[in-house]
């Protein structure tokens, strides 16, 4: 039963389909999805869709790589590549970066042809400015994530944090 096993997590009595269940809700699903989403959201008048694509794709990457380090990434999703490499999580937050910065990009977008979510959009009713929001604090919170990994400069992490939530 539900209770019985989150007594158990939280007992640290886990089991091994813990984890590939975590895993199946954020690669498979999530991570999946706005692959695809991405991908099939090509036309031009798709601009807002493909950067709802790209933040989600950003978020769930960061939740992976912060749950498990290294992960499948530029290989993902791709039925040709039966077992997609794992790459370290300093690639992975690099196209976590990219794909925010693109989707900050794309959701600013003021083109008259732009095709906005309606219904569709559960979060914020085709809200484009609540979009590009998540979008800054989605980047504010992965520079936080990074400004005591090694290697990194935490007061620079911190204003790059800052100024994205300017945004």
């Amino acid at each position: 039963d539900t209770y019985g096993h989150v007594n158990n997590v939280w007992h640290y009595e886990l089991f091994d389909t813990d984890a590939a269940t975590t895993w199946d809700y954020l690669y498979s699903r999530p991570g999946n999805a706005a692959f695809t989403m991405a991908r099939d959201a090509s036309a031009e008048p798709d601009v807002y869709y493909r950067g709802i694509a790209k933040l989600f794709t950003a978020w769930t990457f960061q939740l992976i790589t912060d749950l498990w380090g290294p992960a499948p990434y530029t290989e993902a999703f791709k039925p040709e590549i039966r077992e997609p490499k794992y790459e370290s999580q300093q690639t992975i937050y690099n196209g976590v970066f990219a794909n925010l910065d693109t989707a900050v990009t794309l959701l600013s977008t003021t083109s008259a042809t732009a095709r906005k979510p309606t219904t569709n959009d559960l979060l914020y009713a085709g809200d484009m400015t609540k979009w590009t929001k998540l979008a800054h604090l989605l980047q504010a919170r992965a520079h936080l994530r990074l400004a005591y990994a090694s290697g990194e400069d935490k007061v620079a992490r911190a204003n790059k944090a800052l100024a994205a939530l300017a945004g």
